[in-house]
């Protein structure tokens, strides 16, 4: 792993802060007042470009559990006729404008998980790699 692989992957994460914090802020209804607070604390350390802890990652997975439990709900199969197709017609599988909605407002905290999730993943990769090369030197 190079540094600028580590470089791209941080820079990547501070970028999507900005569109992360609007969302949030723009999702708070949906939270309980405990949960308010969470996310409240979580937007501070965002501002403040500390989360880069494994407890922000999981801080962030905890805040989008309930929305994305009620995106999964927004999924609908239904049947689509056609009398030209070799089966009558097919099954489609949509998801409702309210989810898709929703889901469009979650993206980037989303994007911002799966950014830290790298950078964590990133620097597991360079701790391993230490730990091999110091093992080999001996």
């Amino acid at each position: 792993m190079s540094d600028d692989q580590m470089e791209t992957a941080i820079l990547r994460a501070l970028e999507l802060v900005p569109a992360a914090n609007t969302a949030l802020n723009d999702l708070d209804h949906r939270f309980d007042s405990r949960e308010r607070w969470r996310v409240h604390e979580f937007c501070g350390r965002l501002d403040a470009g500390k989360i880069f802890e494994d407890r922000d990652i999981y801080d962030l997975e905890d805040l989008l559990a309930p929305i994305q439990a009620e995106i999964e709900l927004g999924w609908m199969t239904h049947w689509v006729h056609d009398e030209n197709h070799a089966a009558g017609g097919w099954s489609e599988t949509i998801l409702l404008p309210a989810a898709a909605e929703l889901e469009a407002k979650t993206r980037p905290l989303s994007l911002l998980r799966d950014a830290l999730v790298l950078v964590r993943n990133l620097r597991r990769t360079e701790d391993v790699l230490i730990k091999m090369l110091e093992q080999r030197h001996r």
